[in-house]
C-alpha cells in the first residue's frame, strides 16, 4: 500500500522547502537513469513474469549497495557523494570480479579503484546549439537560365527524334 503525503499546513510550502524537495526528487530521477542506462536494466532478463519483480528488486539493491560502498570510500577522501561516477564504480566492480589472482597489483584493489571513481571537474558547456538537424545557412539556388537552342542544336534534336521513331520496345 502506498502512502500519499499531503501538505497540511495552511500556508503550504515555502520556496526553500520546495527547492529541497525538487533536489531530492532529481536525485531519485538520476538514480533510476543510472539504473536503466548505465547499469543496463532498461530491459530485464527474466523469462517468467513472476521472476521480474525479484530481478528488479535485487538489481536495485545491488546497484544501491555498490554506490553506498563507493560513497563511504569517497567520504574517507572528503569528497561529496554527488561526485560519484556510476560508470566508473561499475567498471571497478567488474574488474575486481574478473580478476582471479589472490592479491591485486598496486592501484588495482577495489578500494583504490573506487576512490578514483569520481566525475571530473570539467565544466560542461551549454548544449543549446545542438539543434539537429542543423538549419542550412546557404542561400537557395537561383532559378535556371533558359536559353534558346541554336540552329545546330535544333537540327540535332530533329535527327534524334527521327531515329527514335524507328525504335520499338
Amino acid at each position: 500500500m502506498r502512502r500519499r503525503f499531503a501538505v497540511i499546513h495552511p500556508t503550504g510550502l515555502n520556496d526553500r522547502d520546495i527547492a529541497k524537495l525538487y533536489r531530492r526528487r532529481w536525485g531519485i530521477e538520476l538514480f533510476y537513469r543510472h539504473f536503466k542506462q548505465t547499469f543496463g536494466r532498461r530491459k530485464l532478463r527474466s523469462h517468467k513474469a513472476e521472476h521480474v519483480q525479484c530481478e528488479a528488486d535485487w538489481s536495485l539493491v545491488g546497484l544501491w549497495a555498490m554506490l553506498l560502498y563507493a560513497t563511504s570510500e569517497l567520504h574517507r577522501l572528503h569528497l561529496a557523494p554527488h561526485r560519484i561516477s556510476v560508470a566508473r564504480v561499475l567498471r571497478a566492480y567488474r574488474v575486481a570480479m574478473r580478476e582471479s589472482k589472490g592479491n591485486p597489483d598496486p592501484g588495482e584493489s577495489l578500494r583504490q579503484q573506487l576512490r578514483r571513481a569520481v566525475i571530473d571537474n570539467y565544466q560542461r558547456i551549454n548544449k543549446n546549439s545542438r539543434d539537429y538537424p542543423r538549419k542550412k545557412t546557404e542561400p537557395p539556388p537561383k532559378p535556371p537560365v533558359i536559353q534558346a537552342a541554336t540552329p545546330r542544336q535544333q537540327q540535332l534534336i530533329q535527327t534524334m527524334r527521327r531515329k527514335q521513331k524507328g525504335l520499338t520496345a
